[in-house]
């Protein structure tokens, strides 16, 4: 009997069991079945309406006639809409449909469906939610960005709005807007104008709690090309001496662009230039790469190591703190520093870890006959502790005075060099029990 032609359809014809539907759950308030000439679109019929409840059961029970299921209503969708069948138009027919949806199909069967309606008049489906938004067109965010506002839900759009939220259509929000700024960049280079208006509506927009990696948005540098903060200096915005990065750093090293250093619609500079380092990762010191200095750095050092040791002592006095902090093994860049080859205040050319920082204390000691370091006009009240990690003798200590012995060694002995030596072996005496390593 199940293969026989015996159950009436609603076009009054009989067919078999298995090629009829039920229509179950997916009709509307009147009982008519939301979609229509079934057959068309999935091959199934629609059994007659006049089977009493009782027969119904039957046809279930002995005869496996089944109701529609939430495939067969989303693949019977879907073909409509290839057809050009699906009915925009009437919003009550919609909204029945997208609520029998909601309450028996799983949402993913509703991503091929155009339930998204453009302000425009047009629909797109539901593979495209994560370009829209429902917003008021009164909201503003910057331009570049691939998001189109849709009208916010309202009571009669509650249940296809509610699909459009699963599959993921937000409110139009700053979190949003930064969030898709973010996944913008990751895909594409907008251009310097859009970047320039994103990154200002981050800045005035932006909350911290939204955690999002703003390390992927592209920044400009000072020739156009498209960089990540981490690749790109900013001088320091309270520094404008001669020492500036960007005045000893070749022209090949790359600077944030001007335009997005000192924006004219931003007021307090100083902030807003704090915050581009603070979360793009710009960086206002000298870059490390594997505890040695990177390529635009190692130039300066070279030219400055013999040729002006005070500038590059400033450098590192200033940028000490930036630089060590990048270390992986900091030992290892003390010890990179501490070899370097550098004129020193008398013309000898030693490494660095052999002399003698030029405090008032030491000169007092006649360190002439010793490698002292020249730092020029340098101001001395700053912190210069640093330098002792490179092995510079930055007191007269024992290791000071022993190596004053050291160099008298090598001079031609005769009778006034004997008060000397007396000297250096008293004050080295007087240092033994705090320096015993260095008499060592």
């Amino acid at each position: 009997m199940k293969t026989a032609n015996i159950v009436k359809c609603s076009d009054g014809q009989y067919r078999a069991p298995s090629r009829v539907r039920l229509v179950g759950n997916f009709k509307d308030a009147n009982g008519r079945p939301f979609v229509e000439q079934l057959e068309r679109h999935v091959g199934h019929y629609y059994v007659s309406s006049e089977y009493p409840p009782d027969v119904v059961q039957i046809l279930k029970d002995q005869l496996s006639v089944t109701e529609m299921t939430s495939s067969d209503f989303t693949n019977a969708l879907n073909d409509m809409n290839n057809r050009n069948m699906f009915k925009h138009w009437d919003n009550e027919w919609l909204e029945g449909v997208c609520h029998r949806i909601v309450t028996y199909c799983p949402y993913r069967h509703a991503r091929r469906l155009p339930l998204i309606q453009l302000r425009n008049g047009t629909w797109d489906s539901c593979h495209s939610c994560d370009r829209y938004l429902f917003g008021s067109s009164s909201i503003s965010f910057p331009s570049g960005l691939p998001v189109q506002v849709i009208d916010q839900p309202s009571s009669n759009t509650f249940y296809r709005c509610s699909i459009l939220r699963k599959l993921g259509v937000h409110d139009l929000n700053a979190t949003e807007i930064v969030k898709q700024i973010v996944n913008l960049h990751l895909t594409k280079t907008p251009s310097f104008q859009e970047t320039l208006e994103q990154v200002l509506y981050v800045y005035r927009q932006y909350s911290p709690y939204d955690r999002h990696n703003l390390c992927f948005i592209r920044l400009y540098d000072q020739y156009g090309c498209a960089r990540y903060g981490k690749d790109l200096y900013m001088d320091d915005p309270q520094d404008s001496g001669p020492d500036r990065l960007s005045t000893l750093f070749s022209n090949s090293t790359s600077f944030v662009n001007a335009g997005l250093q000192r924006p004219h619609s931003v007021k307090d500079l100083t902030q807003w230039q704090q915050w581009l380092i603070a979360e793009f990762g710009l960086r206002t010191a000298p870059r490390i790469v594997e505890d040695r200095p990177a390529t635009e750095f190692a130039e300066v050092i070279d030219r400055y190591r013999l040729d002006d040791m005070p500038r590059l002592l400033r450098l590192l006095q200033k940028h000490w703190l930036g630089i060590s902090s990048q270390a992986t093994n900091l030992k290892s860049l003390e010890a990179y520093f501490g070899g370097l080859e550098v004129r020193c205040k008398d013309g000898r050319v030693v490494p660095m870890r052999t002399t003698f920082f030029p405090s008032q204390e030491i000169l007092h000691y006649g360190a002439n006959s010793l490698s002292v370091l020249d730092l020029g006009d340098s101001d001395f009240s700053k912190d210069w502790a640093f330098l002792g990690n490179f092995g510079v003798g930055m007191k007269p200590d024992a290791g000071f005075f022993i190596q004053q012995l050291i160099v008298l060694a090598g001079i031609p002995c005769d009778k006034n060099m004997q008060p000397v030596v007396t000297a250096l072996y008293e004050q080295i005496q007087a240092r033994s029990l705090s320096s015993e390593a260095a008499i060592l």
